[in-house]
């Protein structure tokens, strides 16, 4: 395809392209996140009080997915 376009617009579908997988990457990860999150309550549904022994685990992994930040951070944020 770039023999097809110019310079400036081969470089501008590149940044299309960047833009669109950075979108799928975000649904994606979101998605994942909502599924994990489906099967905790299941999980809490069949066996309550399951979750407090979780509860490190869960947060560990929310971290590690970037979807919680430590209370400095979030700190940080806020001002």
């Amino acid at each position: 395809m770039g023999e097809e376009l110019g310079d400036e617009d081969d470089e501008h579908m590149t940044s299309v392209v960047r833009a669109w997988d950075e979108r799928i990457f975000s649904a994606a990860h979101i998605s994942f996140y909502l599924g994990y999150r489906a099967a905790l309550e299941v999980q809490e549904q069949i066996r309550p009080l399951c979750g407090d022994n979780m509860i490190k685990h869960i947060l560990l992994t929310e971290y590690e997915l970037g979807l919680t930040l430590p209370l400095r951070m979030r700190e940080l944020r806020s001002t």
